[in-house]
């Protein structure tokens, strides 16, 4: 019945916010929303949705959803997420192999029975996690010799992920901070043992943990192919430039060629001690770098 002139109007009640609306929905659909919204902020809207994004099914699934379906780019997209983990890269594996027509159980093999062992194991964390955490050397101590291991023939790895691996890099994020937590660094260790280049996109990581002062995580890339020269020499001319003396050794003993920059930034900041390092492995001033020196004496 319509409303008298001059009645006052029932108020109708306020429609529900979008974030309200949205918590009342199901997990299932909830999920589906994730997944076909490719939104990786999802997880900012409520508990519920950080629950939905927090499963490594519909982590994976979204990662599909945005690949394609294709389970190699989903994999090789996977190493550049900060959100992934082991547990999304195994099972994109699996997807992977079983698309190439291998079977699950033939992901891990090895000529040794005995030598296989699961990459998260307690025994092989603590492996990694001694390796990352070695106290760097003394001062004055002559460096000791990384322990050689061949990385590309890590046992329990399937020769067609090592293949694929080689053509793959990890998210810059890993090496943009000076301490990784003890996953995040599980996860570095891992898959560049299972062979991920430890020198791309375009020797970032090792010249970025150069910078940083990251000793450990230049230690590990250098223990796993990086080269020390990469970019022309940076790592060495910004560890050198920011007096990092320990990461300088590290790059000089794994075959850093310390060119004359790199002397003449030391020298420039007044890092001599790493000057004279860097002279006893051969480098030798420029003009450049003894007027610096001439203009800096009293």
């Amino acid at each position: 019945m319509a409303a008298r002139p001059g009645s006052i109007r029932p108020h109708a009640p306020p429609l529900p916010q979008k974030r309200d609306m949205l918590t009342t929905l199901p997990y299932e659909v909830l999920s589906r929303i994730f997944i076909l919204s490719r939104n990786s902020q999802f997880t900012l809207i409520n508990i519920q949705c950080r629950a939905v994004t927090l499963d490594t099914r519909n982590r994976c699934r979204w990662l599909l959803q945005r690949n394609r379906q294709d389970a190699g780019r989903a994999l090789r997209s996977a190493l550049c997420w900060g959100f992934c983990g082991l547990a999304e890269v195994e099972r994109l594996e699996r997807m992977w192999l079983r698309h190439q027509g291998l079977t699950t159980s033939q992901l891990q093999v090895s000529s040794n029975p005995s030598r296989r062992s699961s990459v998260g194991s307690p025994a092989a964390k603590r492996r990694r996690l001694a390796l990352a955490d070695s106290p760097p050397p003394a001062p004055d101590d002559p460096l000791p010799s990384a322990p050689h291991h061949d990385y590309t023939t890590t046992p329990g790895l399937h020769p067609a992920l090592r293949e694929f691996y080689a053509t793959c890099r990890l998210s810059r994020a890993l090496f943009q901070v000076t301490d990784l937590n003890d996953t995040a660094l599980a996860f570095v260790l891992t898959m560049l043992d299972r062979g991920v280049s430890a020198g791309q996109p375009n020797g970032f990581p090792l010249v970025k943990s150069s910078q940083l002062n990251n000793v450990a995580m230049v230690r590990i890339l250098l223990n796993h192919g990086a080269d020390p020269n990469c970019k022309g020499g940076m790592a060495l001319k910004l560890a050198a430039g920011k007096g990092h003396y320990d990461v300088v050794r590290l790059l000089v003993k794994q075959g850093g060629v310390p060119g004359n920059e790199a002397l003449r930034f030391a020298i420039a900041n007044g890092h001599f001690r790493v000057a004279k390092l860097l002279m006893k492995h051969g480098a030798v001033p420029d003009m450049e770098t003894l007027r610096i020196i001439n203009r800096n004496q009293p």
